[in-house]
Parts: structure tokens; sequence; C-alpha cells
């Protein structure tokens, strides 16, 4: 008779397992509500000055191009179109995984899983947002 091994788990969010854990929704609200934060210092001049200094040519916001939308919340960001729809974008998702985590999903997700996920998401922003940067022909 075959020796049964346990099956190990290769998968970061514990598929089948149906139980909330609130430290790790904690601490993924907290830290996917700090990207939109990290991409707009990016957007707003800390990118360029990043990039050039990694020798890489930024694309600079044209002085006085920030779009005037009469909501001040938005306008107060001065950023121009094309930027705030990148922020946007970053803003959109963390809110999208948000409710994901809070309101659709049953599985369990610990604190390591939400630092993972967390962690490669702003990743993956901010590598969307410095690629924006270096080869936007849009101010």
């Amino acid at each position: 008779m075959a020796e049964s091994k346990p099956q190990r788990r290769s998968h970061l969010i514990e598929r089948g397992v149906k139980k909330p854990n609130i430290a790790g929704t904690l601490t993924f609200l907290g830290l996917r509500s700090l990207d939109p934060i990290l991409q707009y210092n990016l957007l707003a001049g800390g990118g360029a000055a990043l990039l050039t200094k990694l020798g890489i040519t930024a694309a600079t916001a044209t002085v006085g191009t920030s779009l005037h939308t009469g909501f001040k919340a938005i306008d107060s960001l001065g950023l121009p179109l094309p930027r705030l729809i990148i922020l946007g974008m970053a803003a959109g998702s963390s809110l999208k995984q948000s409710y994901w985590l809070v309101a659709l999903s049953q599985e369990h997700f610990p604190p390591i899983t939400a630092v993972a996920v967390s962690v490669y998401k702003t990743f993956v922003n901010t590598l969307n947002t410095l690629l924006f940067l270096a080869g936007s022909p849009w101010h």
C-alpha cells in the first residue's frame, strides 16, 4: 500500500480555506492604501528625479499644464491629464483589490500573503509609472 504524503500548498492564497484573517486584511488594506501615495509622488516629480539619477531621460511636465476640473481634490494634485490617468489607474487597482478582499473573497488571507501581494502590486504599478515617465511623449 502506498504511503500518502501530505500535500504541500504552493499557492500564495490558500484557495478553499474559508476563514477570515483580520490581521491579513488590515495589513493588505494598509499597504494597498499607500500605493497611490507613492505613485503620486513619482508622478509629481520624484519619478523624473529617480530616472535622471539612473541616467534615463524623463519626460517633464510643462508648467501650467495641470488639469482644471472644478473639483478641488483633483485640481490640488497639480497633474496634467495623462499623469492623472496613471494615478487613477493605481488608485483604482488598489480600491478594486481592497473591495475584492473585504466584500467578495472568502479565502484565508494571512499577513504574509498580504505583504507579498501588496509588494508585488506596488512594484508593478511603480514600474508602470516609471516606464510612462521615461517613454511618454505627453507631458
